[in-house]
């Protein structure tokens, strides 16, 4: 036998003999009740306890309410051995239980005995699966989930457990290495609705809804958020989370909610036709009715309503509602730029919009916009842009009246510079310092215009800085700091180039036939030096006799 209690306990709990280990930990306990190493021991004992409830919960899923029973016992032997936290063994204890298919309803309770400070920092961590590159959400995030659903769902926790579970949420969502936060973020909703922060919960429901915008259950969760509040709002959210149901019968209770809200409001036959849909729905997938459903058959206003006779328009005209309400504040002036097919065979369309003074691009499926893409390129579109997590997505689009095709893009006025013929470009001076290149397939006119040409771009910048042209028109000359256009006496040098006033003129365009007379020139500040590195200095674009009407 060992010398010491701790040492005897681990090897009958090594051996495999958990339940001796078990009794054997509770006798040594009695009689060396504050022999720390002793505690430490049992503690792991009492988890390998909890391992086997699982394990047998799992096997058959009718043992469940007894393990919840048996692991809330051990939980609280666990509690009552009084051990520091954080360490291994306190998450490893709250983390076997989340093998549960059901999370046990003391678990919330113990948590907030326990406290958030009883968590390690590896616990706010992913976590490293056996299969090499494979991860695991972190500890922090499972629990926070799993928890936030569970109290969500029943009735007989009070507000304390409530904003303890949105204290849970908030240090996984702060602190934790989350990849996505949607689950937590509804959880969180629901929570702060249940605790009357209506506010609060619209702001992060409406997020779950931009995020899942194809999903009823995000529309019927900001629907129960407006509640009794804003009726009117909550029937257009519970239309739109109807109609985007893919299985209908899913959404009953969408329906049980949509003739609550529509006969507070007085829309009998609204309320009428969500009660016959529901009847429907219930029998053609062999569910009872229910009792409320019952008791509105039965009441006077429902046989004395006739029914409605287009409930679709209705529905229609509701869920536009909801979307203008759900994305009110975001519509940002915008350009349809392209719509292309990825490597992935998905159908994109891409934009330009206007975001805080910022000139910016962004790709949206097309099935979000199936109207838009049927438009002209540059047509003006109103988009709608959540701003989150440091990105800025576009969520949809729709038409603008008010506006015109390319109005969100940058303008620039530039000098044709020259064209390349061979590589079938044409390149556009606008600074010392920024340039832009046409190409001929996208812009076949500019093939024909002549060097020193002035024209008005409309662009973008892509992520590098370089600038893409979607509109090209030319224009007549604006003189500027860049560009200038003077007329003076062409000195050709007997190296071949030549000066007009301060304006360098190359060899090509000096050996016109023009020196010593009067001429026109539009000139451009350059770098000087073949390898653009020198100081600025004007150098002639184009050349033309004084009074020329070219």
């Amino acid at each position: 036998m060992s010398a010491y209690p701790n040492q005897e306990l681990r090897a009958i709990r090594k051996s495999g003999r958990i339940l001796e280990a078990y009794s054997r930990g509770l006798e040594l306990l009695q009689r060396h009740s504050m022999d720390l190493y002793l505690k430490r021991e049992f503690g792991w004992v009492v988890y390998e306890r909890v391992k086997q409830c699982v394990a047998k919960s799992s096997e058959n899923d009718a043992a469940s309410p007894d393990a919840h029973h048996q692991v809330r016992g051990l939980f609280r032997e666990y509690g009552r051995l009084q051990l520091d936290r954080p360490d291994l063994l306190f998450s490893r204890m709250v983390g076997v239980v989340l093998r549960f298919e059901t999370l046990p309803s003391f678990l919330p309770r113990f948590l907030l005995w326990a406290g958030i400070g009883s968590f390690r920092e590896e616990d706010f961590q992913v976590a490293s699966g056996t299969d090499p590159g494979k991860t695991y959400p972190p500890l922090i995030e499972r629990l926070a989930n799993g928890v936030g659903k569970l109290v969500v769902s029943r009735n007989d926790y009070d507000d304390q457990i409530r904003e303890f579970a949105l204290e849970l949420i908030g240090e996984a969502i702060s602190r934790g290495q989350i990849q996505d936060q949607l689950w937590l973020r509804y959880r969180k909703g629901q929570l702060l609705s249940q605790l009357g922060k209506q506010k609060l919960a619209r702001k992060e429901l409406q997020y779950v809804v931009r995020e899942k915008p194809g999903e009823f259950w995000t529309w019927h969760a900001l629907a129960k958020c407006e509640g009794s509040d804003s009726p009117k709002t909550a029937i257009a959210f519970c239309s739109k989370a109807f109609l985007v149901a893919t299985k209908k019968s899913f959404a009953v209770g969408v329906l049980q909610d949509l003739a609550k809200l529509a006969l507070d409001v007085g829309q009998s036959e609204f309320a009428k036709w969500a009660v016959d849909t529901q009847v429907s729905l219930r029998k053609s997938s062999d569910w009872n009715l229910t009792d409320s459903i019952r008791a509105w058959m039965s009441a006077a206003w429902y046989k004395t309503t006739v029914d409605i006779a287009n409930p679709e328009r209705i529905l229609e005209q509701y869920a536009l509602t909801a979307e203008s309400i759900l994305w009110e504040g975001t519509w940002h002036q915008a350009n349809l730029l392209a719509v292309f097919t990825s490597k992935n065979d998905k159908k994109l369309v891409k934009i330009v919009y206007k975001a805080n003074q910022d000139t910016m691009v962004g790709v949206v499926p097309e099935k979000r916009c199936p109207a838009v893409a049927e438009l002209d390129l540059g047509s003006p579109l109103y988009a709608a842009i959540d701003f989150v997590q440091g990105r800025n997505r576009v969520m949809g689009l729709k038409e603008r009246a008010d506006g015109e095709q390319f109005d969100c893009l940058e303008q620039f006025c530039g000098i044709l510079d020259h064209q390349n013929e061979r590589k079938g470009l044409a390149s556009i001076y606008l600074t010392p310092f920024d340039f832009c290149l046409l190409h001929y397939k996208d812009f076949e006119e500019v093939r024909k215009w002549e060097p020193g040409s002035t024209i008005v771009l409309k662009c973008v910048r892509d992520k590098e800085g370089r600038l893409r042209a979607y509109e090209a028109k030319r224009r007549s000359i604006r003189q500027s700091e860049w560009i200038k256009c003077i007329t003076d006496t062409l000195h050709v040098h007997d190296r071949g180039f030549g000066f007009v006033d301060d304006v360098y003129v190359p060899p090509p365009m000096a050996s016109t036939g023009f020196g010593g007379a009067n001429v026109t020139v539009l000139a451009v500040q350059k770098h000087k030096g073949k390898d653009k590195s020198g100081e600025l200095g004007w150098q002639a674009v184009s050349l033309k006799p004084e009074n020329s009407d070219d």
